[in-house]
């Protein structure tokens, strides 16, 4: 039994690709555009009311998925598969094509193994070409610099949720407070007894939704007193485990702070409103 043989559209004689065309769904159209310039340039031809269907087009809405690995990169949108490859360039392009199409109002990263300096180059195109909010950042490699992170913070949102993790516990530059995103899980970063003083110090609960982070998989040695000093926090005993209470009269309204300090980790939720978004 022969395998089926894909239709080369784009090698038909032009009353027949726009016979084709006419039939085919929207997102079928959409996908075969951005395969190349040579399918653009003739399906955009051959289709009837091409005009039109890119008016329609512009008013969808598409949540994106990009997947950077070691090897490859992965560009999906609407559960099918636009890009997969390993250069930067063609990258660039076919994100080019997608935000001029269509609404992108949210993405998703995922990054495992990547060359940093390829990492700030993917986040750097996209913000580019269009601005739009990241829905989730996670980041898993062996070390993290200062420079993505400052990066990482420059496109969080008070709805977004970063994830980083590193498999070789350093010290880098992290500045939480900079973090604009409703959700921080870090592992493998070392972050002192000071930097998490002062977060707690200046926090103020950003929006007025409910934050969390934790910061876990240390190999610095977290010390609660130096953490909570000049801080007014009750301590409340959990079972077992011993957390604080922080309640901080902010703007116009009080936040309440709950913080656990492992000797190697630390969580901190704002327990202020009762939203919940992941």
């Amino acid at each position: 039994m022969s395998s089926a043989v894909p239709l080369p559209l784009c090698k038909l004689p032009f009353l027949a690709l726009s016979a084709v065309t006419a039939h085919l769904k929207t997102m079928d159209i959409f996908t075969l555009l951005a395969t190349s310039k040579n399918a653009q340039r003739l399906v955009s031809q051959s289709m009837r009311n091409f005009d039109i269907w890119k008016t329609k087009m512009k008013e969808k809405c598409f949540r994106l998925y990009i997947v950077a690995s070691a090897d490859h990169i992965k560009i999906s949108m609407a559960d099918r598969m636009f890009y997969i490859g390993n250069n930067i360039g063609k990258f660039r392009d076919k994100i080019s094509y997608i935000f001029k199409c269509v609404k992108v109002y949210r993405y998703d990263i995922e990054v495992n193994h990547r060359r940093e300096e390829d990492v700030r180059q993917i986040l750097n195109i996209l913000r580019s070409v269009r601005y739009c909010t990241i829905s989730r950042m996670s980041y898993t490699n062996q070390r993290i610099s200062g420079e993505t992170f400052q990066l990482f913070a420059r496109l969080g949102s008070w709805r977004s949720s970063l994830h980083v993790n590193v498999t070789n516990p350093h010290y880098t530059r992290v500045h939480l407070g900079d973090l604009n995103y409703t959700k921080i899980i870090l592992n493998g970063i070392n972050i002192s007894n000071q930097e998490l003083n002062e977060f707690i110090g200046r926090y103020d609960g950003g929006c007025s939704r409910k934050s969390y982070i934790e910061a876990k998989g240390m190999s610095s040695i977290l010390v609660k007193s130096e953490i909570l000093k000049y801080i007014k926090a009750r301590e409340i005993k959990d079972g077992s485990v011993s957390k604080f209470h922080v309640t901080k009269n902010c703007r116009t309204r009080d936040i309440n702070l709950e913080v656990f300090i492992g000797e190697h980790c630390v969580q901190l939720q704002n327990n202020s409103c009762s939203d919940r978004f992941f």
